[in-house]
């Protein structure tokens, strides 16, 4: 493994037949550098730049350029980022910019330049041309993707056991945090099987991609569209939990006011009479009787009975 002159963050290996060459910054200097260097389109190096650009591809006279978002989960913090990948690709070299450092391409990258043997999708090994190289990125890229799909159906399934658990904020937060990763996966994921069908295609035409690749390719194809179908159905699922959280919430909420209510008529009744038997007018009703102040609490009580049996009556508690 060798390193581009100055440039510490661009890092080189392979052979007279095959390279790949692993960029970890889209500095000015090294966007000038990979211009200078390999002449690719002032278009293409401005989509490596900041900001975080949409997945896409553009194919040129002497290579090909991929960009292809992936999702990042945070085992601590338990949220979903994108991780933005671009690709050069040419007959004889594979140039992949990654600055977010995704685990699973750096590993692949580690071993690529440690010259260990690959697993193999033909009699050949996999690192022995540029279309076998690729496949195996973008594979170990998507295999990557299935565990965290898992953490977030296991996300899912606390949310679902704890749906109709008392009122806690922290709940709410939760949810709506999967929600969120849900939708930055799903955004991730847009295009990229019409992206893998045009890179097919291109290396078929361009560098002579063997056939038995082109099963391999379309297990990529496949694979993306169950992932996507998968968030599909999450999304329904969480959005059915949402809906439901809000239904619950509703309900609480219409209960307690119902409760406040009926409290309020309750109190009124007390609250008049005892202003009124409060004003010490002339003739004022039980003021000068002996037992005058357990009569007007009497009064009170029957008052409430009355009211509480009204309620019961309508069935309003």
């Amino acid at each position: 493994m060798a390193q581009r002159g100055a440039f510490k963050k661009i890092e080189v290996a392979g052979n007279k037949k095959l390279e790949w060459v692993m960029v970890r910054d889209n500095s000015k200097k090294t966007l000038d550098y990979l211009k200078d260097e390999f002449f690719y389109h002032d278009i293409d190096l401005a989509d490596v730049g900041p900001p975080l650009q949409s997945p896409k591809i553009a194919i040129r006279s002497d290579y090909v350029f991929v960009v292809l978002q992936i999702p990042i989960f945070n085992d601590n913090t338990r949220e979903a980022h994108t991780a933005e990948i671009d690709f050069f690709i040419e007959k004889d070299r594979i140039i992949t910019i990654d600055l977010y450092g995704v685990k699973d391409l750096q590993n692949l990258f580690k071993i690529f330049s440690q010259k260990k043997t690959f697993p193999k999708t033909s009699t050949k090994h996999i690192v022995d041309d540029v279309p076998h190289l690729t496949y195996l990125i973008i594979n170990s890229l998507i295999e990557s993707l299935y565990p965290d799909l898992r953490s977030l159906s296991t996300d899912i399934e606390t949310i679902e056991d704890h749906l109709f658990d008392s009122y806690d904020r922290a709940f709410i937060g939760d949810l709506l945090r999967v929600k969120t990763n849900i939708v930055r996966f799903r955004q991730a994921m847009q295009g990229h099987d019409e992206i893998l069908m045009r890179l097919a295609v291109f290396l078929k035409e361009n560098v002579k991609m063997q056939k038995v690749l082109d099963v391999y390719f379309q297990q990529l194809i496949d694979d993306t569209r169950d992932i996507k179908n998968r968030l599909l159905l999450k999304r329904e699922t969480i959005d059915a939990l949402h809906e439901t959280n809000q239904s619950l919430t509703d309900f609480r909420t219409n209960e307690i006011i119902k409760t406040l209510t009926i409290v309020s008529f309750v109190v009124f009744p007390l609250t008049l009479l005892a202003g009124i038997f409060g004003m010490n007018a002339i003739n004022m009703p039980f003021v000068n009787h002996p037992l005058g102040f357990w009569i007007i609490i009497g009064i009170m009580l029957t008052g409430c009975v009355f009211m509480i049996g009204f309620f019961r009556h309508k069935k309003w508690i």
